[in-house]
Protein backbone atom coordinates (compact mmCIF):
# COMPACT_ATOMS: atom_id res chain seq x y z
CA UNK A 1 0.00 0.00 0.00
CA UNK A 2 1.42 3.69 -0.67
CA UNK A 3 0.09 6.45 0.89
CA UNK A 4 1.02 10.21 -0.08
CA UNK A 5 1.12 13.04 2.01
CA UNK A 6 1.33 16.64 0.49
CA UNK A 7 4.08 18.40 2.36
CA UNK A 8 5.81 21.90 1.51
CA UNK A 9 9.41 20.89 0.68
CA UNK A 10 11.60 23.84 0.71
CA UNK A 11 14.41 24.88 -1.76
CA UNK A 12 16.32 27.95 0.28
CA UNK A 13 19.11 27.10 2.15
CA UNK A 14 18.03 28.55 5.41
CA UNK A 15 14.33 30.30 6.62
CA UNK A 16 14.46 33.68 6.82
CA UNK A 17 15.75 35.16 9.70
CA UNK A 18 12.88 36.53 12.00
CA UNK A 19 14.94 39.00 14.08
CA UNK A 20 12.21 41.31 13.21
CA UNK A 21 9.88 39.28 14.91
CA UNK A 22 6.87 39.00 12.12
CA UNK A 23 7.32 35.01 13.29
CA UNK A 24 8.38 35.48 16.73
CA UNK A 25 4.98 33.88 18.43
CA UNK A 26 4.66 31.07 15.96
CA UNK A 27 8.37 30.13 16.90
CA UNK A 28 7.42 30.82 20.98
CA UNK A 29 4.48 27.96 20.37
CA UNK A 30 6.69 25.73 18.32
CA UNK A 31 9.20 25.71 21.68
CA UNK A 32 6.69 24.98 23.89
CA UNK A 33 5.38 22.26 21.86
CA UNK A 34 8.53 20.84 21.46
CA UNK A 35 9.17 17.42 23.14
CA UNK A 36 13.37 16.41 22.28
CA UNK A 37 16.45 18.65 22.64
CA UNK A 38 16.69 18.12 19.27
CA UNK A 39 13.64 20.61 18.53
CA UNK A 40 14.39 22.65 21.09
CA UNK A 41 18.23 22.78 19.67
CA UNK A 42 16.38 23.56 16.15
CA UNK A 43 14.03 26.26 17.00
CA UNK A 44 16.16 28.52 19.56
CA UNK A 45 17.25 31.18 17.32
CA UNK A 46 14.20 31.30 15.59
CA UNK A 47 15.68 30.48 12.38
CA UNK A 48 15.00 26.85 10.20
CA UNK A 49 18.15 26.09 8.41
CA UNK A 50 17.46 23.79 5.31
CA UNK A 51 20.52 21.55 6.97
CA UNK A 52 17.82 21.15 10.15
CA UNK A 53 14.52 20.77 8.24
CA UNK A 54 16.80 17.99 6.59
CA UNK A 55 18.38 16.64 9.94
CA UNK A 56 14.54 16.23 10.86
CA UNK A 57 13.12 14.52 7.82
CA UNK A 58 16.29 11.54 8.23
CA UNK A 59 15.35 11.45 12.09
CA UNK A 60 11.51 10.75 10.61
CA UNK A 61 12.83 8.46 8.24
CA UNK A 62 14.90 6.43 10.35
CA UNK A 63 11.62 5.90 12.35
CA UNK A 64 9.27 4.79 9.90
CA UNK A 65 11.98 2.13 8.23
CA UNK A 66 12.23 1.02 12.04
CA UNK A 67 8.65 0.12 11.62
CA UNK A 68 9.49 -1.84 8.21
CA UNK A 69 7.83 1.12 5.90
CA UNK A 70 9.16 3.12 3.43
CA UNK A 71 9.52 7.14 3.14
CA UNK A 72 10.42 8.85 0.26
CA UNK A 73 10.31 12.71 -0.05
CA UNK A 74 9.56 14.36 -3.72
CA UNK A 75 9.28 18.05 -4.63
CA UNK A 76 5.61 18.67 -3.42
CA UNK A 77 5.01 16.33 -0.39
CA UNK A 78 6.47 12.62 1.26
CA UNK A 79 5.31 9.31 -0.23
CA UNK A 80 4.87 6.35 2.83
CA UNK A 81 4.99 2.27 1.48
CA UNK A 82 3.85 -0.31 3.80
CA UNK A 83 4.98 -3.57 2.66
CA UNK A 84 3.05 -6.22 3.83
CA UNK A 85 0.00 -4.06 4.96
CA UNK A 86 -3.43 -5.45 3.81
CA UNK A 87 -4.13 -2.26 1.05
CA UNK A 88 -7.90 -3.73 1.11
CA UNK A 89 -7.98 -4.13 5.08
CA UNK A 90 -9.14 -0.38 6.56
CA UNK A 91 -8.34 -1.47 9.86
CA UNK A 92 -4.40 -2.55 8.82
CA UNK A 93 -3.82 0.31 7.31
CA UNK A 94 -5.28 2.79 9.56
CA UNK A 95 -2.94 1.37 12.35
CA UNK A 96 -0.11 1.17 9.88
CA UNK A 97 -0.47 5.03 9.17
CA UNK A 98 -1.18 5.90 12.64
CA UNK A 99 2.26 4.39 13.91
CA UNK A 100 4.07 5.99 10.97
CA UNK A 101 2.74 9.14 11.74
CA UNK A 102 3.64 8.94 15.46
CA UNK A 103 7.55 8.93 14.24
CA UNK A 104 6.25 12.85 13.51
CA UNK A 105 6.89 13.68 17.42
CA UNK A 106 10.32 14.83 18.34
CA UNK A 107 11.20 15.22 14.16
CA UNK A 108 9.00 17.04 12.20
CA UNK A 109 5.74 17.79 13.79
CA UNK A 110 6.77 21.31 14.88
CA UNK A 111 10.02 21.99 12.73
CA UNK A 112 8.31 21.33 9.38
CA UNK A 113 4.65 23.06 9.64
CA UNK A 114 7.04 26.19 10.54
CA UNK A 115 9.35 26.20 8.01
CA UNK A 116 6.98 25.74 5.27
CA UNK A 117 4.73 28.80 6.44
CA UNK A 118 7.90 30.81 7.01
CA UNK A 119 9.27 30.04 4.04
CA UNK A 120 6.00 30.08 2.12
CA UNK A 121 4.89 33.74 3.26
CA UNK A 122 8.12 35.34 4.12
CA UNK A 123 6.18 38.57 4.64
CA UNK A 124 4.04 37.22 7.45
CA UNK A 125 0.65 38.14 8.05
CA UNK A 126 -2.36 37.26 5.85
CA UNK A 127 -1.26 34.53 3.79
CA UNK A 128 -3.91 34.65 1.45
CA UNK A 129 -3.59 37.83 0.41
CA UNK A 130 0.02 38.18 0.24
CA UNK A 131 -0.50 35.12 -2.28
CA UNK A 132 -3.04 37.46 -3.89
CA UNK A 133 -0.94 40.25 -4.53
CA UNK A 134 1.42 37.60 -5.65
CA UNK A 135 -0.71 36.93 -8.65
CA UNK A 136 -1.69 40.34 -9.35
CA UNK A 137 2.05 41.61 -9.17
CA UNK A 138 2.82 38.54 -12.10
CA UNK A 139 -0.70 39.18 -13.86
CA UNK A 140 -2.25 36.50 -13.04
CA UNK A 141 -5.00 38.23 -11.06
CA UNK A 142 -6.66 41.58 -11.46
CA UNK A 143 -5.88 44.56 -9.39
CA UNK A 144 -9.41 43.81 -7.72
CA UNK A 145 -8.92 40.41 -6.58
CA UNK A 146 -9.30 39.76 -2.76
CA UNK A 147 -7.54 37.48 -0.05
CA UNK A 148 -11.32 35.37 -0.59
CA UNK A 149 -10.44 34.79 -4.29
CA UNK A 150 -7.44 33.07 -4.11
CA UNK A 151 -9.01 29.82 -4.24
CA UNK A 152 -10.88 30.28 -7.29
CA UNK A 153 -6.90 31.57 -8.97
CA UNK A 154 -5.22 29.01 -7.57
CA UNK A 155 -7.44 25.83 -8.20
CA UNK A 156 -8.11 27.52 -11.87
CA UNK A 157 -4.79 28.04 -13.12
CA UNK A 158 -2.85 25.11 -11.60
CA UNK A 159 -5.72 22.83 -13.40
CA UNK A 160 -3.35 20.65 -15.58
CA UNK A 161 -6.20 21.17 -18.05
CA UNK A 162 -6.27 24.75 -17.84
CA UNK A 163 -3.78 27.52 -19.35
CA UNK A 164 -0.13 27.51 -20.19
CA UNK A 165 2.46 25.77 -18.30
CA UNK A 166 4.47 29.02 -17.41
CA UNK A 167 1.18 30.65 -15.73
CA UNK A 168 0.50 27.23 -13.60
CA UNK A 169 4.61 27.42 -12.79
CA UNK A 170 3.76 31.08 -11.71
CA UNK A 171 0.55 30.13 -9.39
CA UNK A 172 2.11 27.38 -7.87
CA UNK A 173 5.79 29.98 -7.08
CA UNK A 174 3.16 32.36 -5.59
CA UNK A 175 1.38 29.77 -3.54
CA UNK A 176 4.69 28.09 -2.37
CA UNK A 177 6.33 31.72 -1.49
CA UNK A 178 4.31 34.90 -1.78
CA UNK A 179 7.19 37.26 -2.14
CA UNK A 180 7.80 35.45 -5.53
Amino acid sequence: MVVAALVVLGGCSTAPSESEGRFAAEFAQARNQATTDFEREVLEDDEIAEAELDEARQRFERCVEDLGYLVTFGEHGMRIEYPGVDASNAAETEAASEKAFECEVGSTSVIEPLYAAVRSNPEGGDYRQNAVDCLIRHGVAPESARAEDLESYSLSNADSNGPSEELRETVIACLDDTSF
